[in-house]
């Protein structure tokens, strides 16, 4: 619908260009809906763009490995981790030293995500999310493994280390939300998002009034052809 819409934005002619960038409030009340409809939505169609790729990512499988086809020309990647499980119960203690020792591996960090194991033996995950680093715009993500008995470091998958296709997944939430480049982009995320709403109103409201319109009257105008008929003897 972004897509559809820029090019039913383009103007006909030259000048048309004029009134596609600014809203005619003195116009009349169609005209008023029209611009309200086609203005904001030109200036913000980036915006929307993104919003739209990137919220089915949590919803649809197929979407998300179309992504990464699309990143890398490859299937998804492999989340998991290659430490075995350990022959040892889990015990509290374990889950301390863990969380210690992700937060002494990314003292930056910006929240921690843990995962207690499903299974006895299984590994405690847990993610930190870092700033972003070397400049760039990525959501920072480390992804360490510990031992569910002693709190060992058993893997690690640092943010450097991942591909193209991790760090677009890890960075899906900061795009959708406008969090990637802080206040600036969450404002731009904001606004995508109210104009978002207010498109199907105004739309309705231009489909409305083309509803309204009264029919163009048609006049029918009968002309008389003269014959001349020639006079008989």
């Amino acid at each position: 619908m972004v897509l559809t819409g820029l090019v039913l934005w383009v103007p006909r002619n030259r000048s048309g260009w004029k009134a596609r960038f600014r809203v005619q409030w003195r116009g009349s009340r169609k005209r008023r809906h029209y611009d309200l409809h086609n203005v904001p939505g030109f200036y913000l169609h980036l915006v929307l763009l993104v919003l739209a790729v990137t919220g089915p990512v949590w919803s649809f499988d197929w979407w998300t490995n179309g992504i990464y086809w699309l990143l890398s020309r490859q299937g998804p990647p492999n989340w998991e981790s290659t430490a075995r499980p350990v022959a040892a119960p889990h015990t509290e203690r374990a889950l301390e030293v863990a969380i210690a020792r992700a937060r002494a591996r990314a003292p930056d960090y910006r929240a921690l995500y843990v995962g207690l194991p499903e299974n006895p033996g299984e590994p405690i995950s847990i993610a930190a999310n870092r700033n972003a680093v070397d400049g760039t715009a990525w959501d920072a993500w480390d992804d360490y493994w510990f031992s569910p008995s002693d709190g060992a470091l058993l893997d690690a998958r640092p943010f450097a280390a991942k591909d193209l296709r991790m760090r677009g997944r890890n960075s899906n939430y900061a795009l959708h939300t406008g969090q990637l480049f802080g206040l600036p982009t969450q404002i731009l995320a904001f606004l995508g998002s109210l104009v978002a709403a207010t498109l199907p109103v105004t739309g309705f409201l231009i489909w409305r009034g083309r509803r309204r319109k009264a029919p163009p009257r048609v006049e029918v105008r009968s002309s008389a052809r003269k014959i001349a008929v020639p006079s008989g003897r």
